[in-house]
C-alpha cells in the first residue's frame, strides 16, 4: 500500500503498450510473454517502472511520442470525452455484429455506472485475442439491465473508437 502511494505522487498513468496477454489484468494461464509497465510523470516523461519477466523489451522509444500524445489528451480532457459521433457509431456496430461471430463468456460485474462489464471469455477471433478476463464498454447502456454476476453468455465484441466494446450479448439459459 506504500507504494502505492508513493507511486501515486510522481506518476499520471502506467501503461503497457501492447497489452502482452501476460500483462497485469490480461489473465492467460501459463503465458510470461516480455513486456515493460511504463510510469508516466505530470510532466510527460515516461520511465520504464518494470521489466517483465525482468528483462527490457525494446518499447521504450516507439513508446516516447505515444506517450506525450496520451499526456496531453489527457489533460485536456479529450481522452474521456465521448461525442454524440462516437455513441451513433456504437449503435451502428451494435445493430450490425453478426450473429455466427458471437463468443462465449461468463459475466464477472456489471458496472451500469461506467456502462461496463467484466467478462471471462473464451477466444475473439476478429480481435485476435485469447480468452481471458477483461473489462469492456457495452455500445448499449440497456445492455446491462438483464445481466448479472455469474450469468453465461454468448457475446460479440469489436473496437469501437479505440476501446473494446461488447456489440452484442444474450445470457444463455
Amino acid at each position: 500500500m506504500n507504494r502505492r502511494f508513493a507511486l501515486s505522487a510522481k506518476a499520471v498513468e502506467l501503461a503497457v503498450p501492447g497489452m502482452p496477454p501476460s500483462s497485469p489484468g490480461m489473465d492467460v494461464p501459463g503465458r510470461a510473454d516480455p513486456h515493460d509497465v511504463f510510469l508516466i510523470a505530470p510532466n510527460g516523461q515516461e520511465s520504464v517502472h518494470a521489466h517483465y519477466p525482468k528483462q527490457r523489451s525494446s518499447l521504450m522509444k516507439p513508446f516516447s511520442a505515444l506517450a506525450a500524445a496520451a499526456v496531453f489528451l489527457a489533460a485536456t480532457g479529450m481522452a474521456t470525452a465521448q461525442t454524440q459521433a462516437a455513441q451513433t457509431n456504437q449503435a451502428a456496430a451494435a445493430a450490425s455484429a453478426p450473429s455466427g461471430s458471437m463468443a462465449d463468456g461468463e459475466v464477472r460485474k456489471v458496472d451500469k455506472g461506467a456502462g461496463k462489464v467484466t467478462l471471462r471469455h473464451g477466444p475473439l477471433e476478429n480481435l485476435k485475442m485469447p480468452g481471458m478476463t477483461m473489462v469492456f464498454r457495452v455500445a448499449d447502456p440497456k445492455m446491462l439491465d438483464t445481466l448479472k454476476e455469474g450469468d453465461k453468455v454468448k457475446f460479440s465484441a469489436d473496437r469501437v473508437n479505440g476501446a473494446f466494446t461488447v456489440t452484442a450479448i444474450e445470457a444463455v439459459k
